[in-house]
């Protein structure tokens, strides 16, 4: 009887491990859904294998294909290498610490096993002779890489609008453009196709996405991250490889994978009362109307925490960034050289002469043949130029920076990742239209990109929440050149303060049909209100029904269904009058109801 009770028992036990387990599992999200933390534990654990989890992410890639995130995907590829990690474990040898998590690849990052087009026809044949640094690492920690990300032509824009390998859709709103120019990581992230990616950033072009898709943009300090001769360049001063995801763990977790910078002992930062958190006001200025309600808020969340938020004059900052470290000479001065360079270095099939011919994009072909001095009548930066900026401009503009955190005891910056949400694909380059009137997109898009760039310093672009249209934006955080580890640590506290960001609409909208977008001729200069006949667009868009399109993809399973002098300017008096001038920010509150009774509204 006794050996009756204990089977009894036993079976009991059985049936409510299985119970749990089941629970267990029907708890679980997706696996698509995972953040890449959250994945990488199952995978570690064994609890499910690398096959599997990277094939879950390919059948979402195939259902959301006409968001047109990828430049070359080969399933084969992928699931082969997912395997491999999966016969390593099989042999008792260790998979840590990525345990075979799949990582989307920006096309302008160097991979032996695809070409690296840059988003240009021009480079279509460029099948690099050695990886990029920094996907050695990744495939040395055992990571898949997921393929080629699409991207705006040579990252020389902001829209991944691209008319030769095909726009990419926004996946909250398939008829907005994705932001650039790592627009293609950003939409696979945010629509569940990828848990995160490479990007790069010379202007942006890691956060500007990261605030239209709802997803995480890192730019780490310059140098942190080694990708030296493995991506198609635009600036050495300022081009970085960075990380986009959907949470700071992952953000963390592929920090501390890839950058080569020293790491503190232990975190500095052990909350967010009593933190300091500079707030350019001008910066804040000229917003869209359906962008500050949401900032607001996080700005409100932050004061509620205890962070200060320390409001100082930016256009002292900004005129030392726009006149001593000017991005057109960067470009200007840099791009055709780093170019050359980088052809020479991978066989040189092809002449930077040769390759501006091919440009595709009407926004991006004007800019290199100008770099070039094509026939154009424009002056040209000298070497004196440059090695100026170097030796005396970018250290003294540094050298402000660090007199502005200092003067006002500053931790981190805090402004607005972007002054817009995403715009229509058809109304956007190279004039919007914003609640504010007609912009620049490049210029207002990039107004809170350029000082990190310029100066070499980490720059987080955080979800902050979705507009009244249902467009994300984001908040941004920057700190000083070496504190990644420090802006990173913040950026996890303020992030349970914030809106959990939904998941995109599924399936999307654009389902069974593909972007087409032709290009036009610009008529309107930006001078005074256009006119009624002016044209203000690049591109015209729309969506037609499905072609396959074989060319980005190859697999046994098939195609899927679509595819002056320096310290002139500068006074010791002028700062000091600024430092005077700062005051700690009031609650929001009370910005709010000072609006309200001078009949200015809530936003």
């Amino acid at each position: 009887m006794c050996r009756s009770f204990c089977s009894v028992c036993f079976v009991l036990l059985e049936l409510i491990t299985f119970l749990s387990q089941l629970s267990a599992v029907r708890a679980r999200p997706a696996l698509q859904d995972l953040t890449a933390t959250q994945a990488r534990e199952l995978l570690c654990s064994r609890e499910v294998s690398s096959v599997d989890y990277n094939t879950a992410l390919l059948e979402r890639v195939n259902h959301v294909s006409c968001l047109n995130t990828f430049a070359s995907l080969d399933i084969d590829k992928v699931l082969k290498e997912a395997a491999a990690v999966d016969a390593k474990a099989a042999r008792g040898e260790s998979i840590e610490p990525l345990c075979g998590l799949g990582f989307a690849v920006k096309d302008n990052i160097d991979y032996t096993e695809y070409p690296t087009k840059a988003g240009s026809p021009a480079l279509a044949d460029n099948m690099p002779l050695r990886n990029n640094p920094l996907v050695t690492r990744l495939l040395q920690a055992n990571g898949v890489v997921l393929g080629k990300t699409n991207m705006h032509e040579l990252a020389y824009g902001i829209t991944t609008i691209n008319p030769d390998n095909g726009t990419v859709l926004n996946p909250y709103n398939n008829l907005m453009h994705s932001g650039g120019s790592s627009g293609g990581t950003a939409a696979i992230v945010a629509a569940r196709g990828a848990s995160a990616g490479f990007c790069s950033d010379t202007g942006g072009s890691c956060r500007i996405p990261a605030s239209m898709t709802g997803t995480y943009g890192w730019r780490p300090s310059l140098g942190c991250w080694n990708s030296a001769d493995g991506t198609v360049p635009m600036t050495y001063t300022r081009d970085t490889v960075g990380v986009m995801a959907r949470s700071m763990d992952d953000i963390i977790m592929y920090d501390a994978l890839f950058s080569d910078c020293p790491r503190p002992a232990e975190d500095s930062v052990q909350g967010l009362r009593g933190l300091r958190l500079g707030f350019p006001h001008q910066l804040w200025e000229d917003l869209d109307d359906d962008v500050m309600p949401v900032l607001e808020k996080t700005l409100l969340a932050l004061q509620q925490e205890g962070a200060v938020v320390v409001k100082f004059d930016y256009d002292l900052m900004k005129h030392a960034v726009d006149e001593w470290v000017p991005y057109k000479l960067s470009c200007d001065w840099e791009m055709p050289r780093e170019l050359a360079r980088y052809l020479w270095r991978h066989g040189g099939k092809i002449t930077v002469n040769e390759l501006v011919e091919k440009i595709a994009s009407p926004s991006v072909k004007p800019l290199l043949e100008r770099q070039l001095n094509l026939g154009l009548d424009t002056p040209c930066e000298t070497p004196d130029d440059h090695a100026k900026m170097l030796r005396e401009g970018q250290p003294a503009a540094i050298k402000l920076l660090q007199q502005h955190f200092e003067a006002y005891k500053l931790d981190v910056l805090v402004m607005p990742s972007t002054p817009a949400a995403s715009k229509p694909i058809d109304n956007v380059e190279p004039w919007m239209e914003m609640s504010t009137g007609w912009r620049d997109a490049l210029k207002t898009y990039c107004r809170s990109m350029l000082l990190e760039s310029a100066l070499r310093l980490p720059s987080i672009s955080v979800p902050a929440g979705l507009t009244t249209s249902g467009l994300p934006i984001g908040i941004q955080f920057s700190a000083q050149a070496g504190e990644d580890v420090k802006l990173l640590s913040i950026a996890k506290l303020v992030e349970p303060l914030l809106p959990s960001t939904p998941p995109p609409p599924f399936p999307p909208a654009c389902q069974g049909c593909q972007a087409v977008v032709d290009t036009q001729e610009v008529t309107y200069t930006g001078e005074g209100e256009p006119e009624l006949d002016d044209m203000m667009y690049h591109s015209n868009a729309a969506l037609e029904a499905d072609q396959p399109n074989p060319r980005s993809w190859t697999s046994s399973l098939g195609p899927p269904a679509l595819h002056g002098s320096l310290q002139s300017f500068i006074s010791p008096e002028r700062l000091l009058e600024d430092i005077n001038d700062t005051r700690v920010l009031p609650p929001i509150h009370q910005l709010q109801a000072g609006r309200q009774a001078a009949g200015m509204g809530s936003t």
